[in-house]
């Protein structure tokens, strides 16, 4: 990465709380306001630099800069990430896990993915005229069957309420 002179600092005593209030976009828009793609802040009291872009990127993803093993709280690996999960894994056990994961990630796979997605989506609203419904709920029901089916996981009829529930638990459906 390039060296960066007179980095753009946000000026706040700490940005935690904007960062949670905008989630997602509050890098970008931080971007977009200093003109650039790198600026320091500060979150939970401690100095941070934020970046956006290609560079950002090849930095981030450079296994030579970070380390992943034990930095995710063990909660989050055991409710989000699951332990063990490519995101907890440095060196070879990460590339060997993510090629295995990117392997899937192809034209024909994602194909099917979407032919999955509207045969679920169009078997469920049938059953929904004439009927009130709780599209949130309904649409977590979709995602889990979706997931399942792609995944080529057995899902009987008895056991799709269980396994949303379950899989909506961890954030992963819906």
């Amino acid at each position: 990465m390039k060296e960066i002179k007179n980095m753009p600092c946000n000026k706040t005593i700490d940005n935690s709380l904007l960062l949670l209030f905008e989630g997602y976009p509050f890098i970008q828009n931080r971007c977009k306001k200093y003109k650039t793609d790198i600026f320091e802040t500060r979150l939970l009291g401690k100095k941070v630099i934020c970046m956006s872009g290609a560079e950002a990127a090849k930095t981030f993803y450079n296994d030579s800069h970070f380390i992943r093993k034990n930095v995710a709280p063990k909660r989050v690996q055991k409710t989000l990430f699951g332990e063990h999960g490519v995101q907890s894994l440095d060196d070879g056990d990460h590339k060997d896990r993510k090629e295995m994961f990117m392997s899937i990630m192809n034209y024909e796979s994602l194909k099917t993915l979407i032919q999955y997605t509207r045969e679920q989506w169009e078997m469920n609203t049938k059953k929904w005229s004439n009927k009130d419904i709780v599209l949130f709920d309904e649409v977590q029901i979709i995602m889990c069957q979706v997931a399942c089916k792609w995944a080529g996981i057995p899902l009987r009829s008895n056991e799709i309420i269980r396994r949303t529930n379950d899989l909506g638990l961890m954030g992963l459906v819906g």
